[in-house]
């Protein structure tokens, strides 16, 4: 009788032994699943990151390549510019420029594509803004534009005393089809800003926003 009861707190410890370690294994295996899961969505954002960053250094090099075409000082520079800007507008870009200091205002003087602004006429609002941005800066700045034609990418880049600039047509509130592989999977969004901020919206994979999760 008394071995009995003896084997019954042996019998209630081991129920709770096996127990406790099920529960531990299962926390390990959720953490490591979790730790698995965000370090694959870590690698494909930085890859995904990467291949962001080449094509707008791509854009960035075209336009430093026209800017010494503009820079030239000779009187049919604006021409030359405008004919090279013409064969190098890429898929998506609407309109490539440039602008000159001239008593304190950014003055556009050369133009091709949409008319995002006009020849001999200090450039303003939005635009005026990132170019002056983009005079003070050292590799270029890119920034959105809203207005009736709806909303734009503008890359600004210096090219000695000229600010040479680039516009390309978004549709931010359109959520662009799924990539392929690898990065079918990964749902983000785009935007010209530090922080996810609605007004600087390039583009998402996905109809409702804000996305949560930490930027890359």
């Amino acid at each position: 009788m008394r071995s009995r009861w003896l084997l019954r707190p042996i019998s209630i410890g081991v129920v709770i032994l096996v127990l406790g370690v099920s529960v531990i294994g299962c926390i390990a295996l959720r953490r490591v699943v979790n730790e698995d899961r965000n370090r694959i969505l870590t690698e494909r954002g930085a890859a995904a990151k990467v291949v962001i960053d080449s094509l707008f250094q791509q854009e960035f090099s075209t336009l430093t390549v026209l800017g010494q075409v503009a820079n030239t000082h000779r009187a049919d520079a604006t021409r030359d510019f405008e004919a090279a800007a013409a064969t190098s507008m890429t898929v998506g870009v609407k309109a490539i420029g440039f602008a000159s200091l001239h008593n304190q205002r950014l003055v556009v003087r050369g133009l091709v594509g949409d008319q995002i602004a006009h020849r001999d006429k200090a450039a303003t609002g939005t635009l005026a803004a990132l170019l002056s941005r983009a005079s003070h800066s050292f590799s270029g700045v890119t920034g959105i534009m809203h207005n009736s034609r709806g909303t734009q990418v503008v890359f600004a880049i210096p090219v000695n005393e000229l600010v040479i600039f680039a516009e390309l047509p978004v549709t931010p509130k359109k959520p662009i089809p799924s990539a392929t592989p690898p990065f079918d999977t990964l749902r983000g969004s785009l935007y010209a800003s530090p922080t996810a901020t609605p007004a600087t919206l390039v583009l998402t994979t996905e109809k409702h926003l804000p996305l949560s999760g930490g930027p890359v």
